[in-house]
């Protein structure tokens, strides 16, 4: 697994099929206010999954303005899709949520895998979902439908949450790139398979909402997994 960490443009002579050029990008503060507008970056994950028509999204890592966002439920495979404009464009894009990482206008990110890729200061522990993101999560409802029209913000974010595919007892994979290598830690063989994981419980923590972040607590085998990051998972169906 460690072969293919997304940081990783090439393995063994060819090209990595994980790789991701976010990982090796520096991402600055802005001063502009998350709400209207939130700024994202699509993985190459979406143009391997859904093809050339959504090129324009990924940008070689680097984060694009969405505006006009909208929740557009569950797709075929089980995840939270939402939709949204590129600033000051018509056409509108729906994206599933395994295909995109928010980027807080207040976040500093420096490119420093595969070592930090986890810590407070590394890159996805800064970096979250648009359903995690209070101000996401608001232009969302200033966007809703007109049969959610008589719904609270609480009641629509409550709908949004119970429509997320990571629940205890969900059955996951690690995702190929993006997965953190625990096995560096405790000195095992970091190429060594891991099975599939079961999800005990999402994480409590204190900074959660400010980069929009969710983390899980995942039971590989024998062995459990604090502060899994959504991004390092792959829902089995």
């Amino acid at each position: 697994m460690r072969t293919f960490l997304s940081c990783y443009q090439e393995v063994s002579g060819k090209e990595n099929p994980f790789y991701e050029p976010f990982t090796r990008n520096r991402f600055n503060p802005s001063k502009i206010t998350d709400g209207a507008v939130v700024r994202i970056v699509f993985l190459n994950s979406l143009v391997r999954d859904h093809g050339r028509a959504y090129r324009a999204l990924v940008k070689s890592g680097r984060p694009v303005w969405c505006a006009d966002l909208r929740y557009a439920g569950l797709g075929e495979d089980g995840q939270r899709r939402f939709s949204f404009r590129l600033a000051k464009r018509k056409k509108r894009f729906v994206v599933s949520e395994k295909h995109a990482l928010l980027i807080p206008t207040r976040a500093y990110i420096r490119p420093a895998w595969p070592n930090s890729l986890h810590l407070n200061d590394g890159a996805l522990f800064k970096m979250g979902t648009v359903f995690a993101y209070p101000p996401a999560i608001a232009a969302m409802y200033a966007n809703r439908s007109p049969v959610e029209s008589s719904l609270s913000l609480a009641e629509f974010e409550e709908n949004i949450r119970q429509d997320h595919p990571l629940t205890p007892g969900s059955l996951v994979s690690p995702r190929l790139g993006l997965f953190r290598m625990t096995a560096l830690l405790s000195g095992e063989d970091p190429n060594a398979e891991y099975p599939y994981g079961l999800i005990l419980r999402r994480e409590n923590e204190t900074y959660s909402e400010l980069f929009g972040r969710e983390l899980f607590m995942v039971r590989f085998g024998q062995q459990i997994q604090r502060n899994v990051h959504i991004a390092e998972l792959e829902l089995i169906r």
